[in-house]
């Protein structure tokens, strides 16, 4: 299927997780804003805008659906409106059904304009209720969908946000006992964690040189790792926002040799490659080793016997 969602080049895309219903917040969710009938997804674009798309199981075959509006809009006054009898009547509308490999030229159910620069990521939080988008505007916004304008608009960053991730906490989660974050990184060389609920910044880390690239928590959302240009991967603890471990490249590339910092009250090891970017990092399910990305390669770090790393 080929949704035709933007004029331009489309940087990012992420499928729509848990649709958990939840309480009524000062986000103003009331429900679940969708059905296991539809999986949606959302993509974002060097056009500014943001694409909300649907694609729904029936009868054993993968059907498509899509909006043929003029506008290429799903118009609602209210998340409210999303009850599963109106989604689904509206997008019947305008059915289409195609075969795995056919090209159809659908439209999106939704297209969210807000950003004043290009779109660089969008997140939809653990329990599928809440949209997030980073721009080069240097703004984080939170989006409900079928509300055209944001809920919450974050602008604290001072260069562009590259990327955003949410913590795998709060409702529809598996921790869903503590408290929901989300994390922006950007070029200012710093990592923000966002309170969404408060709508308020809780930790600015800024122990990053340059830009920073990639972030990702650890299963449990107690860490979270973040890689910036000139090889620096950085763990903070998300309750506290301090620095737990900091990792970078060594200029003698002697792998992972160990040494202790003089600027910070952490351990530092090293990458064997001293001019490594890093653009990626991932932990695995046992948040016991964290990957990242260089400039030829992939690091695995081992974490498992590293007590330090309890917050």
């Amino acid at each position: 299927a080929k949704f035709e969602a933007h004029s331009a080049q489309v940087l990012d895309v992420d499928w729509q997780h848990g649709q958990t219903p939840v309480e009524e917040s000062a986000l103003g969710v009331k429900e679940t804003l969708s059905n296991n009938r539809l999986q949606i997804f959302a993509s974002c674009s060097t056009d500014r805008t943001i694409a909300i798309c649907a694609i729904q199981q029936e009868d054993g075959r993968r059907t498509v659906r899509g909006n043929q509006s003029a506008d290429g809009c799903f118009s609602v006054g209210d998340a409210r409106n999303l009850e599963r009898d109106r989604v689904d009547a509206h997008l019947h509308e305008s059915a289409d059904y195609i075969s795995d490999h056919t090209s159809a030229g659908l439209k999106p159910m939704q297209i969210l304009s807000g950003h004043a620069d290009e779109v660089n990521a969008v997140r939809f939080d653990p329990s599928g209720n809440i949209l997030a988008s980073c721009s080069d505007d240097r703004s984080v916004l939170l989006w409900r969908l079928g509300v055209s304008t944001p809920v919450r608009r974050f602008d604290d960053h001072t260069e562009e946000i590259y990327t955003i991730r949410w913590s795998p906490t709060g409702s529809g989660a598996i921790n869903s006992d503590v408290s929901l974050r989300l994390a922006s990184a950007s070029f200012d060389a710093t990592v923000r964690l966002w309170d969404v609920e408060a709508g308020a910044c809780v930790h600015t880390l800024r122990k990053h040189d340059k830009k920073v690239y990639t972030i990702a928590f650890s299963p449990s959302g107690e860490l979270l790792a973040s890689g910036s240009l000139g090889g620096q991967v950085n763990i903070w603890c998300v309750k506290s926002g301090a620095l737990v471990k900091s990792f970078i490249a060594h200029q003698n590339g002697n792998g992972l040799a160990s040494y202790k910092s003089r600027t910070e009250a952490c351990n530092t090891r090293s990458f064997a490659n001293p001019s490594a970017d890093i653009f990626e990092v991932a932990w695995n399910s046992g948040g016991s080793r964290l990957a990242a990305t260089s400039t030829n390669a992939v690091t695995v770090i081992e974490l498992r016997n590293m007590s330090q790393l309890a917050c």
